[in-house]
């Protein structure tokens, strides 16, 4: 959505902010305490937000998730865990591509930079695989417990990890099947 903003948009909507935040500062005060309440000015405001994009966010995410999990964990590769990763990792990836072919992919005549827009059913896909996996986790800990043993049992899955594991992939390989695939029809 912020990157549908024009910069100019981007600074009257921050202006707003701060002029409602000086409007209300005995509210704020009352909500919060003695405290000075701050807004960015719009001009810094258009400067970080023009820089920064969704594969900005998605690789510094990655990155923060890879140097701040304990390095005593690994993919666990035993049993059937491995065949269970490699099928949620091609499930994520194909509701990556399903997510990429959603979206509109164009190039802006004026800059050059790459434009997507994601409309109600790339929001619906995105609410059912997220909400899927995070009703799974919650049933799976409590509701489903037994079932999710039997299965992990029946298929030589060793235990939790390889469940975080193949989740963890799923989602990943749905954003690098995604950006891909947008990636690749930017090029055309």
């Amino acid at each position: 959505m912020l990157d549908d903003l024009t910069d100019d948009a981007r600074a009257a909507s921050t202006d707003a902010v701060g002029q409602w935040c000086r409007d209300h500062r005995p509210l704020l005060r009352t909500l919060f305490g003695p405290r000075r309440h701050l807004t960015p000015s719009g001009s810094l405001y258009g400067r970080l937000l023009t820089r920064l994009s969704a594969a900005t966010l998605e690789w510094t995410l990655a990155g923060w998730v890879l140097h701040t999990r304990p390095r005593g964990d690994r993919v666990p590769t035993v049993g059937g865990d491995l065949d269970f990763e490699i099928s949620l990792s091609i499930a994520g990836a194909l509701c990556g591509v399903l997510a990429a072919t959603l979206m509109t992919v164009e190039r802006d005549e004026q800059t050059g930079q790459i434009v997507t827009q994601a409309g109600v059913a790339y929001a619906t896909l995105w609410v059912v695989v997220f909400g899927g996996r995070l009703a799974f986790a919650l049933a799976a800990s409590d509701l489903w417990s037994h079932q999710v043993m039997q299965f992990s049992v029946q298929h030589a899955i060793t235990g939790s990890v390889a469940w975080t594991a193949a989740f963890v992939l799923m989602a990943l390989s749905m954003v690098v099947a995604r950006t891909a695939v947008v990636a690749l029809r930017a090029s055309w």
